[in-house]
């Protein structure tokens, strides 16, 4: 059964108002918020952060790369960290440097994945002996491009055509690896074009396997697949990609040697290296229409929780680009797999037809066209990362916004309070728990807030205690408004309202009224907060747009 929960511009409590004058950094807090510790990425920028709550430093860790594009915290507190090199691959996502930093900064190993053959671009995965999972490109020659069965028109002849590759890396000292397993996107072709020419089948009898000619029109991109993400579950031992141009997911298989990988057979599942599932576009393999695509230009698809009964559910951050009418999620599937194996209907595309639950945001609060992801919470809540918003929300089950974070590093580092400068965007951000291992022994205690010579921390006068609230359900509508705002669920007397603009103006009062009907007939068109104060003066804020 899909759940469905609408975070729009009535979601945001009561704070909100307060904040107007903050362009940056914490906007907004409260108690719902998880405890825990916020892995910052700026994507144009050299230092990585780790946040409180309240916005505060942590610890920081500089690099002479700018991010390319993932960091993540190790079990042992240490930060792993792609850095973008100078690469012959001109596509977004670019990355080829990897580094360990010690928890102080120092770094301890280095190594680039990256030449004029292959590349390492946008995420890595860290496995639980150590090793490092890590999707890059490979360019393949013209002979080899012929040999896949790609039409020619469907590729550019002078930057090529590039496969997808996985590899998995055991550091070695302090700048160099082994290289223990492989795979390659390009061992698993079809095409129903050139019955003269290598991968010839019928497509939709083998959807283990990617259609070279997809999709059906004279598309040259030399970057066809886009992986943007990895994630690995170990006790399936089963890796799980996305691939943004054709709007998919991909989950293969981790326990093959690497022959067995390049090949149809073998490995814990029998199928090799081959699709061991994949869902968001059917029409990719012809057992579906365009009209049945789930996904839409999608990132960060990540199991749920690899550790329990759970691990059949995966989250995804649904971009939303191509959908009508356009807007982002972030969209939980069950595979419904068993012990690893995962069915598909003879003749039909895999399941589900619906989702298990999404967080729809018809208000364009978090939608983000590209980059961006999202992380489900101890509590409960939901971490968004609005990539190119410059933002991150935490959600609450219910639909309500937690924590607002505005990310107040540029391409300059961090700039000051009350500046919207551009080049903002985070790839993606994670939260660590208190009590997340990493942490064993080191100093939390925090420093200074992130932000160019703040004042004050994020959280001042942003916590609202529950005495500040009604108690009982007032509401608002309609919502958008037309000339006249109705107040519900007023009882036992009279209110005062206060009604105010995204500077945090007032535009509008009234004081001892009964009259649940307000015109706002005069107001400016845009997004205002009304204040409204029972007859024991507490207060509830609602979001409204006129």
């Amino acid at each position: 059964m899909r759940v469905s929960i609408i975070i729009s511009v009535l979601s945001i409590i009561s704070s909100s108002f307060l904040v107007s004058q903050r362009t940056v950094g914490v906007l907004e807090y409260n108690d719902a918020v998880q405890e825990g510790y916020t892995l910052i990425i700026p994507s144009s920028y050299t230092s990585t952060y780790l946040i409180d709550n309240c916005g505060r430093i942590i610890n920081e860790w500089e690099s002479e790369y700018t991010a390319g594009l993932m960091a993540y915290l190790l079990p042992d507190g240490r930060l792993l960290r792609a850095g973008k090199s100078i690469a012959d691959f001109g596509a977004g996502g670019v990355g080829g440097i990897m580094e360990i930093f010690s928890w102080d900064g120092e770094l301890e190993w280095s190594y680039a994945y990256s030449s004029s053959r292959h590349q390492h671009h946008h995420d890595m995965e860290v496995l639980p002996n150590g090793n490092i999972l890590l999707i890059a490109w490979v360019k393949l020659d013209q002979n080899e491009i012929i040999d896949t069965g790609r039409e020619k028109e469907y590729y550019d002849e002078n930057r090529g055509f590039w496969s997808e590759h996985v590899v998995e890396l055991k550091p070695i000292g302090t700048d160099d690896v082994e290289i223990v397993w492989e795979w390659y996107s390009h061992d698993h072709y079809i095409q129903d074009v050139d019955s003269t020419k290598n991968n010839y089948g019928v497509v939709e009898d083998h959807p283990e396997l990617w259609d070279i000619n997809y999709p059906y029109t004279r598309i040259t991109s030399a970057d066809w697949l886009h992986f943007n993400s990895i994630d690995y579950n170990a006790e399936l031992d089963q890796i799980l990609l996305g691939s943004r141009n054709l709007n998919e997911i991909y989950i293969i298989d981790h326990s093959t040697t690497t022959a067995e990988a390049a090949s149809h057979t073998g490995g814990r599942y029998g199928k090799g290296g081959d699709i061991l599932y994949r869902w968001g576009n059917p029409e990719v393999y012809k057992r579906g229409k365009l009209t049945d695509k789930k996904l839409f230009g999608q990132h960060d698809p990540h199991w749920l929780d690899t550790h329990n009964e759970d691990d059949n559910f995966i989250m995804i951050y649904n971009n939303g680009g191509g959908r009508v009418p356009y807007f982002s999620s972030v969209d939980v599937i069950d595979t419904g797999h068993d012990n690893g194996l995962y069915t598909i209907p003879e003749e039909e595309a895999y399941g589900p037809t619906e989702l298990s639950w999404t967080i729809e945001d018809v208000d364009m609060e978090f939608s983000s066209p590209r980059i961006s992801g999202a992380q489900y919470l101890e509590n409960k809540n939901t971490l968004i990362c609005s990539g190119n918003g410059y933002r991150l929300f935490e959600v609450t089950p219910t639909g309500d916004v937690a924590w607002i974070y505005e990310n107040p590093v540029s391409n300059f580092g961090p700039i000051p309070q009350g500046e919207t400068r551009g080049g903002r965007d985070i790839f993606r951000a994670h939260k660590y728990q208190p009590d997340f291992i990493g942490f064993a022994g080191r100093d939390l205690s925090p420093g200074e807030v992130l932000v160019l010579d703040a004042t004050e921390d994020g959280c001042s006068s942003l916590s609202v205690s529950s005495e500040e609230l009604l108690d009982y359900d007032i509401f608002v509508y309609p919502n958008p408004v037309g000339e006249l705002l109705n107040i519900g669920g007023i009882e036992g007397g009279d209110i005062s309202y206060e009604i105010y603009d995204g500077t945090g103006s007032v535009v509008a009062s009234g004081n001892k009224i009964r009259n649940t009907s307000i015109d706002v007939s005069s107001l400016n068109a845009g997004i205002h907060f009304i204040k409204i104060i029972n007859r024991d003066n507490q207060n509830l804020y609602k979001v409204i747009k006129l």
